[in-house]
């Protein structure tokens, strides 16, 4: 595929994906697949649910172009099917969390059954070899693919925040995958989640001429998004087609990992259960604290992107793992105790 011809699919992958949107907004009340406000939710009005269906689709369509419906694309499309369906379901009326991670766990068992995608090694960690998994290479593999989905779905706080955030993650799979002489095939799947990501934000995000979201991902997006996340960070750092290694995974999905792995410890600490809701993530304090929407997504999206950066250029100059993974350590230390203490100050403004 020449340079001027991807331009023009990619482009019309966008494209496509926009008139996706628009031809499903109408059709979303009809369906109910609608977000009502209400309880933590302080949109305006009835919100189509839709970017995750139209993401999906214009994935589908376009890859199944691109890849030719080889088997690898179409083992992923049957996990996503699994996630997407759950989400829809969700969204249509809320699941509890055994039936979500139930799913989220079947779509993890095609990934890795058929799809030959699993997390066996986890790199040079702590200087002392290889860490590799062994019989545990299943559950650890499950436990992170549910990991990751719920971060980002917790992500999906504010209008353009976990589109976002996902966009600078594939970016980051994109470079990563391009600079490791992967070829084509798999960078040329990256550059298609860029684009459908792409189309939603033009309806998602905040900007001149359009003051709120026209429509949200949903679940059945944020899972989605999640889902290939998760797949590609395991698939691009393992095997004998490794274009990063485990530990440049994380820094590429650093800020939802560090609120996800923060919000949970402190509802342990005040003996509260790690799954509840509330309004403890982030973008919920920095809100709090008078910062305005748009702000706070250039704010966090801004500062995964800096980690994205610093992950890409320590495995492009190659920074031992051992280096690499202390230091995430520390950033994620850091970001916990300037986010944390943002928490404790709105606490006391309101008490």
């Amino acid at each position: 595929m020449d340079a001027l011809f991807q331009l023009a699919f990619y482009s019309l992958v966008l494209v496509g994906t926009i008139v996706l949107h628009k031809i499903l907004i109408p059709m979303s009340q009809k369906l109910e697949l609608v977000d009502v406000p209400g309880g933590r939710k302080s949109h305006d009005g009835k919100v189509p649910l839709i970017g995750g269906v139209a993401m999906f689709f214009g994935f589908c369509v376009s890859g199944v172009i691109l890849t030719h419906g080889n088997e690898y694309f179409l083992l992923l499309i049957v996990a996503l099917v699994i996630i997407l369906t759950t989400g829809i379901l969700d969204d249509l009326n809320e699941l509890g969390v055994k039936t979500r991670f139930a799913a989220q766990t079947a779509a993890s068992l095609v990934m890795m059954i058929f799809g030959g995608v699993s997390l066996h090694s986890m790199g040079n960690l702590v200087g002392l070899g290889e860490i590799t998994l062994g019989v545990m290479a299943l559950p650890v593999t499950v436990f992170c693919v549910v990991g990751v989905i719920n971060a980002l779905n917790m992500a999906d706080g504010v209008d353009g925040l976990a589109g976002g955030v996902s966009l600078v993650t594939f970016m980051g799979f994109y470079v990563l995958s391009l600079l490791g002489g992967d070829g084509l095939f798999k960078s040329g799947i990256l550059l298609l989640y860029i684009s459908v990501i792409a189309a939603f934000l033009y309806f998602n995000m905040r900007g001149p001429g359009q003051p709120r979201a026209r429509v949200f991902m949903g679940d059945a997006g944020s899972m989605f998004l999640g889902f290939s996340i998760a797949w590609f960070s395991i698939d691009l750092s393992q095997g004998d087609h490794q274009v990063l290694r485990p530990v440049t995974a994380l820094w590429v999905f650093s800020v939802p990992l560090f609120d996800t792995c923060r919000v949970m410890a402190r509802r342990v600490k005040f003996g509260r259960s790690p799954f509840t809701a509330g309004r403890d993530h982030i973008h919920h304090i920095l809100l709090d604290h008078g910062v305005s929407i748009s702000r706070v997504v250039f704010l966090i999206v801004g500062g995964h992107f800096a980690l994205v950066a610093f992950g890409v250029a320590g495995e492009v100059a190659d920074i031992p793992e051992y280096i690499m993974f202390p230091l995430f350590i520390l950033a994620f230390i850091t970001y916990s105790l300037a986010v944390n203490s943002l928490d404790n100050k709105r606490a006391n403004q309101s008490a």
